[in-house]
């Protein structure tokens, strides 16, 4: 009955303890953040995260913050790991093939794309290659000094950019005094709050966020914009890498989807030219009367095949006078895939029961010789191709100089 009757108040002082902690990291960590606003903007040379440490540690040791609820880093060990070679048998690295290539492919990518965000943000060029030979160069040297598997690190990538770190020597400036705090000085980080590091991390993140370049990219494109929100709100909430792996997910369905349904058009006479271009949308839906001109703002492949198909059939339905030839300009086709080919092949097929050559203008070189690989160019018949709008509008007008639909 005593221990019944203590251990809710017990309890109630721990939980009023946890409170005053978070309550207290929560004004300690505003704080930080306020001095570190301060300094970038009246002291832009003075180490802003080097001196709302030593704050923070100075207000944890002389307050005792640590007894107040508020979490600090604890024991740190001391000194360098030793140089060891590694004893690894036959047996151990059938084991440990598996577990390294998942690193290797998870940790590269992480890299790399971590450096070209940085690399977009500040002006300069990343190469792949030299990347991973610097990361397999250090992984190699952490295997031999005992230590973990090597990656990049948003953390001090961040704040190394929120003060103006512009080359490798900050690395090597920081492995250094990384190394004396190991060495001599770990015992003065014990009382160190974690929330500061917290708000170094925090104010550092914000400077990724550009209003200017969002406004820009408003007026430019809407969609791109939404998809920047959610690629920031990402970053926020998970991080650079996941974040930015977020964005490529979602650019990548935005482009499929395109892909799908892409854009196209019917291509007319523009006006005291003689050229067949993309007008918008034809008062007719007829390159000349008889004829349509048609181009297909994608390459061809299997999500949008039978939309071609598709849309082939529907200006052929809604022409104001009967279709003699369905020219297809391949300009902006690049590439067929065997799905593609075979619509097109029952296309043709099609259109020849009901009458209507399909022609095609303007198809590249690899273009025409993967439709003859595919076996389509004997089907077509090398008659059928024209090297551009005009020469085929032509060679129609020549076989149709007054058709019924011109009457």
């Amino acid at each position: 009955m005593p221990f019944s009757l203590w251990t809710p108040q017990k309890t109630a002082s721990w939980k009023s303890s946890d409170e005053s902690g978070r309550r207290t990291a929560l004004s300690l960590g505003v704080g930080l953040i306020a001095t570190l606003a301060v300094l970038r903007k009246f002291a832009r040379r003075v180490p802003g995260p080097l001196v709302v440490s030593v704050v923070a540690l100075l207000l944890s040791v002389v307050f005792g913050l640590s007894e107040r609820g508020v979490r600090v880093v604890g024991d740190i060990p001391q000194g360098l790991p030793g140089f060891r070679l590694p004893l690894v048998t036959l047996s151990d690295v059938r084991e440990l093939i598996p577990a390294a290539v998942g690193i290797a492919m998870l940790t590269f990518p992480q890299g790399i794309l971590l450096a070209r965000a940085f690399a977009a943000k500040n002006g300069y060029e990343v190469r792949a290659n030299q990347e991973l030979t610097a990361l397999a160069a250090a992984n190699v040297a952490a295997g031999l000094f005992q230590g973990f598997s090597v990656g990049a690190s948003q953390s001090r990538t961040l704040v190394s950019d929120s003060m103006g770190g512009k080359s490798q020597l900050v690395s090597l400036v920081a492995a250094g005094a990384l190394t004396l705090f190991l060495l001599f000085l770990t015992p003065l980080l014990r009382e160190l709050p974690t929330v500061a590091l917290a708000a170094i991390l925090i104010f550092a993140g914000t400077h990724l966020i550009e209003p200017h370049e969002y406004r820009i990219l408003l007026k430019v494109s809407p969609l791109g914009f939404g998809l920047a929100l959610v690629v920031t709100l990402g970053v926020l909430v998970v991080g650079v890498v996941p974040g930015i792996i977020i964005g490529v997910m979602i650019s990548l369905v935005y482009l499929l989807a395109r892909l799908a349904r892409p854009l196209d058009a019917v291509l007319c006479e523009a006006p005291g030219t003689g050229r067949f271009h993309d007008l918008g949308e034809s008062p007719d839906g007829q390159t000349v009367p008889g004829m349509i001109a048609y181009r297909f703002y994608s390459l061809l492949f299997f999500a949008n095949a039978e939309h071609f198909v598709q849309r082939v059939r529907e200006l052929i339905q809604s022409s104001p006078t009967p279709v003699r030839w369905f020219l297809v300009d391949m300009q902006a086709v690049w590439e067929i895939d065997v799905t593609a080919a075979e619509a097109l092949a029952r296309l043709v097929n099609e259109l020849q029961e009901k009458g209507i050559a399909l022609k095609i203008a303007r198809a590249n070189r690899p273009l025409r010789e993967k439709l003859e690989r595919i076996g389509l160019a004997g089907q077509l018949g090398a008659a059928n191709y024209y090297p551009s709008v005009h020469a085929a509008v032509e060679a129609f007008r020549l076989e149709h100089p007054m058709g019924e639909e011109e009457r």
